[in-house]
């Protein structure tokens, strides 16, 4: 159909809501030009079980700092779980000297993460540390994976069973200034002084910090919970966890001295979808209801072939439509965000140029949050993509696959979930809108 310009760019703030498409001048000669609207493109989507995600990695830039713990049991996704392990070092050789010193106490301590609760909040936790068998250790830009466990001992170093609230500050006791003061919301558990012990009178171990980490190994914490919880650990390069060190002298004056906890850190995230809606979906590559988990949860990847059928037009722009599933009450959120990679030639996963310009520059071009919007007269929740660019790369063959894979931008560092209605839905359908221009 031909439109003059003015009619073309009613249907652009149509669609766009305010967003404008660039035509080159030598398209107008005569005024007008041959555009097309179009939201049938096929689309081939399902869910798929993720790859391992990179939980720590051994540079000065990792910025991941929630750490999950806990378990939740989704009707829907079924059981996912983590458990944590973290490393414990000493910075220098001022360890205390103990031939006159006695230790009081030792106490793990781990500030909460405010972004990090998922599901119930308050829930009752009873999480129990262990002492790992081997040293926690990684080389200098190695990484480590969420499918990662450590073996640790089956002695029990310390636990605690109570309600866990992220927003909840805590009051404790110190002996060296005798009051009591509050502190941020953290974990505090108490620890078998036993170990410690050896590792006090030892002077080959607490006076070389080499000697001492092979000798700590580090720590596994995990949460047995009967209710639906996980909550997020304070584990970043700046954070004030610690393994409080307290002791006395002969005369009993108090002291303390910090052990730091989580140079390095880690997390073993897992998932049974045995007898779930997401495990059929997955088998059954359904196209009704599409999936998207964090942690080591599913993703769903897209087949974009049908756009390569628009060879011979001009793609003004490309957006991606997905509705998210009304849901009564469910035991977790929803994915708040969602980014989009693919797969290039040497088989390295790159985010789309669209998503990579964003996060590169900051500037809102791709989309992806999880929105409000108005379809169809019904208000709904909806994640929109701009992904023009790929789109292009896709038909100029500059992207050599045309399969994108959509997960959660937090991936690693939370544990919400959605259900997408798919390209079965009736109702609201997973869609690719489209304005195409031919000259």
């Amino acid at each position: 159909m031909k439109l003059n310009l003015l009619l073309l760019f009613a249907i652009v703030a149509l669609f766009s809501c305010n967003e404008e498409i660039s035509v080159g001048s030598s398209l107008l000669d005569d005024n007008s030009i041959v555009i097309e609207y179009t939201d049938s493109i096929e689309l081939s989507g399902y869910s798929v079980y993720s790859e391992p995600v990179v939980v720590f990695r051994n540079t000065t830039s990792f910025g991941n700092r929630i750490f999950l713990l806990g378990l939740i049991q989704d009707p829907v996704f079924g059981l996912s779980s983590a458990e944590a392990y973290v490393s414990l070092n000493i910075a220098d050789q001022n360890f205390p000297s103990f031939d006159t010193l006695k230790i009081d106490s030792v106490v793990l301590a781990i500030p909460l993460d405010t972004l990090g609760q998922y599901a119930m909040d308050g829930a009752f936790h009873d999480i129990e540390v262990r002492q790992l068998q081997e040293e926690l250790t990684i080389e200098l830009l190695d990484t480590l994976f969420s499918d990662q466990s450590f073996e640790a001992e089956s002695t029990v170093l310390g636990s605690i069973s109570q309600i866990i609230n992220h927003r909840d500050s805590v009051k404790i006791y110190s002996p060296i200034e005798d009051s009591i003061f509050t502190v941020a919301p953290q974990i505090r558990i108490p620890l078998d002084t036993m170990l410690w012990h050896d590792i006090a009178v030892d002077t080959l171990i607490n006076k070389d910090p080499i000697a001492f980490s092979a000798f700590a190994k580090g720590l596994l914490l995990s949460s047995s919970s009967t209710e639906n919880s996980i909550i997020g650990l304070d584990l970043s390069s700046t954070s004030s966890a610690a393994l409080e060190f307290y002791y006395s002298n002969k005369d009993n004056d108090s002291k303390i001295y910090f052990i730091e906890v989580g140079k390095i850190r880690s997390n073993h995230l897992s998932h049974d979808y045995s007898g779930t809606e997401v495990e059929a979906s997955v088998t059954d590559s359904l196209d009704s209801r599409w999936y998207i988990q964090e942690m080591q949860g599913v993703n769903i990847e897209l087949d974009l072939s049908a756009v390569k059928d628009f060879s011979d037009k001009v793609i003004n722009r490309a957006t991606l439509e997905l509705v998210l599933l009304s849901e009564t009450d469910p035991v977790v959120g929803p994915v708040d965000r969602i980014r989009a990679s693919f797969i290039n030639e040497d088989g390295i996963k790159l985010l789309i140029l669209d998503n990579a310009i964003e996060q590169n520059t900051g500037l809102s071009v791709f989309g992806g949050n999880l929105e409000e919007s108005e379809l169809n007269g019904m208000t709904v929740m909806l994640y929109q993509f701009d992904i023009t660019n790929h789109i292009n790369a896709i038909i100029s063959g500059n992207a050599k696959s045309s399969k994108i894979l959509l997960e959660s931008s937090n991936k690693a560092q939370g544990a919400g979930r959605s259900i997408i209605l798919g390209t079965g839905d009736s109702m609201f359908p997973a869609k690719l809108k489209m304005i195409t221009s031919k000259p």
